[in-house]
């Protein structure tokens, strides 16, 4: 008994693409809402994030951490410049997710 998601990732010049697959469910469901949270190494600052056509806003790395186990409605990214990773906060819906990273 479990569930499977696959997530996948394209690179290109303008932009990084991630599909987030529908939830693969073997006689699963998760227990209550939760969050993925995606770590992507960059070499610099993106322009905007865009998930299934909705920009997303952008916000401190601390205050993504607090909201991580707390709030599952929102999307948000944050950048954290020393390490050159961006992170992106997307509720599981268990649906099919398309995140458009754009440099």
């Amino acid at each position: 008994i479990y569930c499977k998601t696959k997530i996948t990732s394209k690179a290109a010049k303008e932009e990084i693409r991630i599909t987030i697959a529908p939830r693969e469910s073997k006689n699963f469901q998760p227990a209550g809402p939760r969050n993925f949270i995606l770590k992507v190494h960059a070499q610099g600052k993106p322009k905007e994030i865009i998930i299934e056509d909705q920009k997303i806003k952008n916000i401190k790395s601390e205050v993504m951490g607090k909201n991580a186990e707390a709030e599952f409605e929102k999307m948000n990214w944050s950048w954290n410049e020393a390490d050159k990773i961006i992170s992106v906060k997307v509720p599981d819906s268990g649906k099919n997710t398309t995140i458009k990273i754009k440099n």
